[in-house]
Formats: structure tokens, sequence, C-alpha cells
């Protein structure tokens, strides 16, 4: 079929003139959608013609009303910058709710935070009330316990106070270690009752180690650990080859200190020496620090605390291992407390200062020997048998004897028998060249020294029976 375009042309020329007569001119509107405050323009109406000026040769068609108006260019004008922190602000009933709420936790706004809320926002105000006042009481009672120390533990505590300390350095020792609980309280309360307690000024505490509880409170702890001039003072001398329990027994009778308290420190006492660090076995010993009270004259207070006297036994000890002494120790391969045990040993079996470097001899040729494993000193089974078993069970004694008795047990004890004195201490690090391995002694104390069982026994036969020696 052949496509007429006159006829098409007329058909289309009849319906856009229909169109125009219905409508009339029509006018489009154009909305600026990126800025909305601007008037919106009208385009120019469009002039009516007759159909025949509409066409010439072309096809030409009349403005009909779009589906969507075609967008005039728009303006691109600068937005106002934003700031990217600024967060946007809420509005409605989440904004009226936020002001409510900030104005009843502010307290400026409590009434209309009681009446937006209603009994739900009394009970939450009277709950906070409580709430606080609960918390400010125990605080409180919590501080009060510090002075007055009701129902507070027993736990002995040994704090270690230091030269020229002072009433606040103390305070902060006590809460570090656990004897109060606010510090800051406590000195806040000492610096205002400071001239009811005396110590306005300077308080003058004694450096060494105290053993202190909470149960004291604070005011007891701190007169505890001060300086009380005492009138009363008493010279005690420490023997050298006494053990733990005899020095307890002689500072009770001195009335130093009781042996209870002395005990109690001995085990409880926390100390920084070196040569109580290096002790290794502490657990396995029966008085871990025997050996190192050391024996010597001293001067001490009628009723003076047991740790303070501890202390001055071990601060003794410490000024008297000198570093000539760590070398040579050092030179044999000995530690401190190897020494010492030795020492407390030759203390026990020498009769005198002079015996005391060919005991050592002996001894350190047993040592170094594969045949005399033991060293066989008497001395250590009667410590077990007299100063142990009848503090322990029958069970503990047979586990301390396996330790301590030298006829049981390989090279050294477990550890000292006795505090042994400065000579004692020089021939374990000195002893003299012999090729003994036994020695004994009569009954006026006569060493006698041998290679062999049976020189020894039959030198002390001898001796006993008044004959002389065939061989000397």
């Amino acid at each position: 079929m052949a496509y007429d375009v006159d006829k098409e042309l007329e058909a289309l020329m009849a319906n856009i003139k229909s169109s125009s007569d219905d409508d009339g001119a029509q006018e489009a509107h154009f909305v600026n959608f990126d800025t909305p405050q601007q008037p919106v323009q009208s385009a120019p109406a469009v002039q009516k013609k007759n159909d025949e000026e509409y066409y010439s040769g072309e096809v030409y068609f009349a403005a009909r009303k779009p589906a969507r108006p075609a967008e005039p260019p728009v303006s691109r004008e600068p937005k106002a910058p934003v700031s990217p922190t600024r967060p946007r602000r809420k509005t409605g009933a989440a904004a009226r709710k936020r002001k409510t709420t900030l104005k009843g936790v502010n307290g400026a706004g409590l009434q209309e935070f009681l009446r937006a809320n209603g009994t739900k926002g009394a009970l939450i105000y009277v709950g906070v009330l409580v709430a606080i006042s609960v918390i400010l009481s125990v605080y409180s009672m919590s501080f009060v316990n510090d002075i007055l120390a009701f129902n507070r533990s027993d736990e002995v505590v040994t704090v270690t106070v230091s030269e020229n300390a002072t009433t606040s350095k103390l305070i902060s020792q006590f809460k570090k270690q656990g004897l109060i609980k606010h510090k800051y309280l406590c000195k806040m309360f000492m610096s205002l009752t400071g001239d009811l307690h005396g110590s306005a000024g300077k308080a003058a505490y004694l450096s060494g180690s105290f053993d202190l509880t909470p149960s004291m409170g604070l005011e007891k702890m701190l007169l505890s650990c001060k300086e009380v001039q005492k009138a009363d003072t008493v010279m005690v001398t420490i023997p050298e080859g006494l053990n733990v329990d005899q020095i307890a027994l002689k500072l009770e009778k001195a009335q130093v200190c009781t042996k209870g308290d002395f005990y109690k420190n001995l085990e409880s006492a926390v100390l920084d020496f070196d040569f109580v660090k290096s002790i290794e076995n502490r657990s396995a010993r029966y008085n871990y620090l025997e050996g190192y009270l050391y024996p010597d004259t001293y001067e001490f207070y009628v009723g003076q605390s047991a740790s303070s006297v501890i202390r001055r036994l071990l601060e003794n000890f410490d000024e008297k291992w000198t570093d000539d002494y760590a070398k040579r120790a050092k030179e044999l391969g000995m530690s401190v407390d190897e020494v010492i045990t030795l020492a407390s040993i030759i203390q026990k079996e020498a009769g005198d200062a002079e015996q005391m470097p060919i005991i050592a001899s002996v001894f350190n040729n047993r040592l170094k020997s594969s045949s005399f494993r033991c060293l066989q000193s008497d001395a250590t089974t009667v410590y077990v048998a007299k100063f142990i078993k009848p503090n322990v069970t029958s069970g503990e004694a047979d586990v301390f004897a396996a330790k301590y008795d030298t006829y049981k047990c390989i090279g050294l004890p477990a550890g000292p028998i006795c505090c042994p004195g400065d000579d004692a201490i020089k021939a374990v690090l000195n002893p003299a060249e012999t090729e003994y391995y036994f020695f004994g002694h009569d009954s006026a104390g006569k060493m006698y020294a041998a290679k062999t069982e049976a020189e020894r026994n039959r030198l002390m036969y001898n001796a006993v029976a008044g004959v002389e020696d065939e061989d000397k």
C-alpha cells in the first residue's frame, strides 16, 4: 500500500486546528526546583495563526500541553557551607523529651520534670536521693572505721619504716599495704587533730620493721611506730652458737620482748636484705632466719617491738658480712647461705677458735670426697632431737631429721643449726690444709683429728686411758 503524504498532512493539520480551538493558547510553566524562593516564570503566550501560515513545506507542531514541561536553565547559586560536625537539631517529640530530661537532671526545672514524668519521675528522684545517701553513709563509715577499727582484720602486716619517716608517708604506706582504705581523709584527720596527739610538729618514728594489724586503728598503728622516749634500757649479750629458740628466751628474760612476738615476727617479716632474699629453700627450713641473728652485745629498750629487735640483729649481720667475705666465698664457689650453714656446724663442734680451721678442713675434705658423702656431725643430731622434735609432730620430726641430721642427709643440711660468730665464718672461708676426715674431743675439750676412723678411735681411747700415743 502506497503512503500518501498529502493526506497525512491534511489530517494532522485538522487535528492541530481542533486542539487549538479547544485549549486555546497554552502557557508553559517552568519551576526551578533548586531555588523554590524565586517566582515561577511563565512562558510567553503562543500567538494564533492560520494553519496555512504554519505550513511552508515543513512540518510544524503546535504547542500542546506537554506531559512534563521542559525546564529552563537553572542558575547555580553557591550554597551556604554546612559544618560537618554540627549535629542536626532534633525537632518534634524527641526535642521536647530531651528538653524535659535535661531540665530534670540539671535541677533547674525539677517541677517540670516531675509534672512531665508523674509518679515515675518522683520515684526516680527519690531513688537517686536514697542511693546517694547510702553511698555517702557507707563511705563515711568506712573512713571512721579506719580510725576506730570496728570489725577489722587481725592479720599481721609487717611495715618497714625508713629513717626520718613522716606521718603522711606512713599513712600512704598503710594504705598501700591494706591497713587502711582512705589515706587522704586519714591524712586530713591527723593534720586537724595533730595538737591533740602531740604531733603538731615533726613526729619521730623508729626506723625498722613493725608488725601492725588493721584492727589496731590508725592512731595506734602510728603510735606503735613512733619513737617513745623510754627511760629503761637493758644490755643483752647474745653469745656465739645460740639458735633462734635460745635467743628468743634470752630476750624474754631481759624483758625486751616476748617469745611469742619474736616467733611471730620471724615468720611474717618482709625483709629487704640481699642475704635473706638469697635463701632458696625457706619453706623447707625449721627457722628460716636461723644463722643470721648475729651474736653480739646489744642495748634494747624494755618492751621494745620484736620486729625492730629482729631487724637490729639482721642489720648487724649485714654490716659484719663484708665485701671481702663475699669475694672469698665466690672464690670457693660457695653462697652466703652455704658459708653460714657450715660455719654454724663448726661453731657447735669446736671447743675454741683455734680448732675451727682444722674442723673446717675435715668437713671440706668430706664434701669433696666421694667416699664420705655425709658430714656425720653430732651437733646436727642434737639440734634435731633437742630443738625441733619437741615442737613438731612425729611425722614432721622425721622429715626435718632427714633434712638436718648429717648422719642421714648428704652434704650440708637444709640450713644453719645456730647463729655462728665471726671466727667460725673466717674458718669456713680460710680452712686449714689437712688430710683429715675425722676428729673428736676428750672430756677436757681437747681435739684429736685423724685420717681414718680407726686412728681417731685409738687417739680418743688413749686420751681417756691416759696412755701416750706411740705413733706420735
